[in-house]
């Protein structure tokens, strides 16, 4: 057993720094919270970890984007989406990207 510094939890399996830092490609949410907003939360939409769980869709570089596919990929092992429903709920995401797209000044 070992003492997370963080929590100060002790536990039978403890996470390295590097687990608990992994990362979706180029966003800042971990994948556990992408799990998390599944299995505790009961997201069950794209949309719904993406921009409500997360929220990043209005705090991370280009709305989140370049980690859609892989949390879509993560939510349809829990949920037993095909590559069908993955893609769907992709374009769904990028859909909403483009309603809330806020320009960038000079661009």
């Amino acid at each position: 057993m070992e003492e997370d510094a963080v929590t100060g939890r002790t536990s039978p399996r403890p996470f390295s720094q590097d687990r608990r830092r992994a990362t979706l490609e180029g966003m800042a949410a971990i994948r556990g919270e992408v799990r998390l907003a599944v299995e505790r939360e009961m997201a069950a939409t794209l949309i719904d970890v993406m921009d409500r769980r997360t929220a990043l869709l209005l705090f991370s570089p280009n709305s989140g984007l370049a980690g859609a596919e892989k949390t879509a990929a993560i939510m349809g092992s829990i949920l037993g989406w095909d590559a069908e429903w993955r893609s769907s709920e992709v374009a769904a995401y990028r859909d909403r990207v483009e309603e809330h797209h806020v320009p960038v000044p000079g661009q």
